[in-house]
């Protein structure tokens, strides 16, 4: 997903014009090499928030899934921190999550499950990320 088709979901879902979205800054994030728009990140926001955030915060009564177990816990950390130390494998429910997420094209859902798993081993989560792509706009704006 490149930063235009996320201004444009943006911008359609608040309808504004694409252009009136985000103020300068925010678009050199979103637009730098993987920031934020970057597919795989998109995929892995939407996991956290389903999965990590919803499925505890909304939660039936009599659900075992009320409370995030060991394993899950260590997904986060690996996702989000990009701390592994038990060598998490690869969440199926991440990957099965992509194939059916909406508004994804066919091809996006098969990129995402292919960069996401020949560089598992050595994803340094989110947070990281998101600092690298801070750290570029920062280096283009004082340059």
């Amino acid at each position: 997903m490149e930063y235009n088709s996320l201004a444009e979901r943006i911008a359609t879902a608040s309808r504004v014009k694409p252009e009136q979205v985000l103020c300068a800054e925010a678009k050199a994030v979103l637009a730098a090499p993987g920031g934020p728009a970057d597919i795989v990140q998109f995929a892995i926001l939407n996991h956290i928030g389903s999965e990590f955030r919803n499925g505890k915060i909304h939660p039936r009564r009599g659900n075992p899934r009320i409370f995030t177990d060991r394993r899950e816990m260590q997904r986060a950390r690996k996702l989000i921190l990009g701390i592994d130390e038990e060598r998490v494998d690869l969440p199926v429910p991440l990957l099965n999550r992509i194939r059916f997420v909406e508004g994804l094209a066919d091809s996006e859902s098969k990129e995402i499950e292919k960069r996401l798993s020949e560089g598992w081993a050595g994803f340094p989560g989110l947070v990281t990320l998101l600092w690298q792509a801070f750290g570029q706009t920062q280096t283009t704006r004082s340059a």
